[in-house]
């Protein structure tokens, strides 16, 4: 009689989480959530200086990660960076943007810093690229012996944004000169805007093939993990709630299903509940439907379980797109706020 294979190991799941009322409520929060894993900013990110980490704060986050259990697998760093900026005050002021994030993930003990490379602003992409790498060599003379691993994150390919061809990551790594302290972060959303077909079994497994290629799945460190509110293909970054966009149930079932990425930290930064106050301690409703719906996506190998998991989802109030005919999607889904624009 053929042996059972061991069951699939649960994924590490969690949420991008709010800090309102201090650091270490993204921690609880992540906790009320279920969550494995959380993103957090760890000061603003519409802005260049950040307060100082009192000691008082660092003390209760530390505790709250001792009580929660929940690991703060990445910081996002604030979107004004641009590493590509071609203008020399402008870069360095990047650059120590990036200095000051590292110090403050070092004391907080989060791993890794995810950051979008940066935009060329009409120099080109080699130009861009090489710019970047530069940078990214500056950060790490400037402190040799943090720890902490910078995670470059696909994007959608808005404007002049560098890296949402997997070509570009890999001659941007081979660059740097320290490569064990550099990564890439993948996003569901950016690749579906980039063009990547990662919605059906054999776009995804193109995909993961052309990733392997290129950048290697030993760099892939972390990913989010979002819907789209824009078809593929169109080169912008807008999220929308699992199930409720444009990529479709499939693509979320395929990822959860890679046993190559199964041991990765996956955080949604999908739109939050509509009026929810960003202090309020309890959990997201929106987050917990997400994340409900990834959790039930998670050894499915079927339509029909793709469809049990349908129901579930607009159950928990999340909507999948198409699920009633005629209906548009509203524009501006709960929650979504503007954030600070990107260098394009």
């Amino acid at each position: 009689m053929a042996e059972t294979p061991p069951p699939a190991p649960r994924r590490r799941l969690g949420a991008h989480t709010s800090t309102g009322g201090g650091l270490h409520r993204a921690l609880e929060r992540g906790a009320a959530l279920g969550c494995d894993v959380v993103q957090v900013f760890t000061s603003s990110a519409r802005q260049w200086a950040p307060r100082p980490l009192p000691d008082e704060e660092l003390l209760a986050w530390h505790d709250a990660r001792r009580r929660t259990g929940v690991e703060p697998a990445m910081s996002h760093a604030s979107y004004l960076i641009n590493l590509a900026q071609p203008k020399e005050r402008e870069w360095r002021q990047a650059i120590a943007g990036l200095v000051v994030e590292h110090q403050r993930c070092q004391a907080l003990g989060i791993p890794y810093v995810v950051l979008h490379p940066g935009a060329h602003l009409g120099r080109g992409e080699r130009a861009g690229i090489g710019r970047i790498a530069q940078a990214i060599d500056a950060l790490h003379q400037e402190r040799p012996d943090d720890p902490t691993v910078l995670l470059l994150e696909t994007t959608a390919g808005q404007g002049t944004s560098i890296g949402h061809r997997f070509e570009e990551l890999r001659d941007l790594l081979g660059l740097v000169a320290r490569r064990d302290r550099v990564g890439v972060c993948l996003d569901t959303q950016h690749l579906h805007a980039a063009g990547y077909p990662i919605g059906t079994p054999e776009g995804f497994a193109a995909t993961v093939a052309d990733l392997e290629r290129t950048v290697g799945l030993g760099n892939v460190r972390a990913i989010h993990v979002n819907d789209s509110k824009r078809p593929p293909g169109a080169r912008v970054d807008r999220h929308e709630h699992i199930g409720r966009g444009h990529l479709g149930l499939e693509a979320f079932r395929l990822l959860l299903a890679e046993p190559r990425l199964a041991h990765l930290p996956m955080a949604i930064e999908t739109p939050k509940q509509e009026g929810m106050d960003a202090r309020a301690p309890e959990a997201d409703p929106a987050d917990q439907a997400n994340l409900g719906l990834l959790r039930s996506l998670e050894g499915c190998e079927s339509s029909l379980a793709i469809q049990r998991s349908l129901r579930r989802a607009m159950g928990a109030g999340v909507r999948p797109r198409g699920a009633r005919a005629g209906r548009r999607d509203r524009r501006g889904a709960p929650g979504t706020r503007r954030r600070a624009r990107s260098p394009r």
